[in-house]
């Protein structure tokens, strides 16, 4: 009884201080951050293992290929040095103690979700006759405060008669903006726009630049063009035919 309320006494001191930190909760797309598992050992821990998982998940090969062991200063730390949007989550450690040759396995340690902000696909897209656009700006991380569309020639656009912007949607990490164009008569409608997002919390900014180009606008004047050469050379090539045949049957006849 006496050695087992002395062994409790141990592993009670062992965990004390336990600890686990982020460098930066929030991280710009190609930054770098590190996660650090902090523990505490008295003389009699013998051996101490740090198990490292991410979401509830474990480490694969490549992460753990990353995780360096401090034991002078007790600590674990994980290190990303070019972060994208598959880092994103929460970070877990798990330790482990081995005490007067028994194995103990110290509570959970977890991070708060790590987000890395960065931009993903853009389009700009005219409708088949080509009379409206949609235009989509995306971007992951933590969801965006805000977003800002600017038009070509530098206006700030908002919705009304001519423009309108839907809600910011948020999916898995990743916030996405739509801005359609009700009507592309104008020129002033073709050519770059942008469109802004921005964070509140660490303030961040990052800004995305979608074309929409006047190529399309003559696609389909472009398909007619080249139907009607397609049937003028069939149409020459039928009446050079039937004058061969005619010139070839009046020849026979003589």
């Amino acid at each position: 009884m006496k050695y087992q309320l002395l062994l409790l006494v141990l592993v009670a001191a062992g965990v004390k201080g336990n600890s686990i930190s982020v460098s930066s909760e929030y991280i710009a797309e190609g930054g770098a951050f590190v996660v650090t598992c902090t523990y505490t050992a008295t003389n009699d821990v013998t051996e101490t293992k740090i198990k490292w998982k991410k979401d509830d998940v474990d480490f694969t090969a490549a992460q753990n290929a990353n995780v360096k062991m401090f034991a002078a200063n007790k600590e674990s730390k994980y290190e990303v040095m070019k972060a994208g949007k598959d880092d994103i989550g929460k970070y877990s450690c798990i330790i482990e103690q081995t005490i007067s040759g028994s194995v103990t396995t110290q509570p959970t340690l977890t991070t708060n979700t790590v987000y890395v902000r960065g931009m993903m696909a853009m389009s700009a897209v005219p409708s088949e006759d080509y009379k409206t656009a949609v235009l989509k700006c995306s971007f992951f991380g933590d969801k965006i405060d805000s977003i800002e569309w600017t038009s070509p020639a530098y206006a700030v656009i908002t919705s009304d008669t001519t423009h309108s912007i839907a809600a910011t949607s948020y999916t898995d990490h990743v916030s996405e903006s739509v801005l359609t164009l009700k009507s592309l008569e104008s020129s002033s409608n073709f050519g770059t726009y942008t469109c802004k997002a921005s964070w509140t919390t660490n303030p961040y900014s990052v800004t995305q630049m979608p074309h929409l180009s006047r190529q399309h606008s003559t696609s389909a004047s472009t398909k007619i063009h080249t139907l009607f050469i397609v049937i003028l050379v069939i149409l020459l090539v039928v009446v050079l035919a039937a004058l061969a045949f005619v010139v070839y049957k009046y020849y026979k006849k003589r």
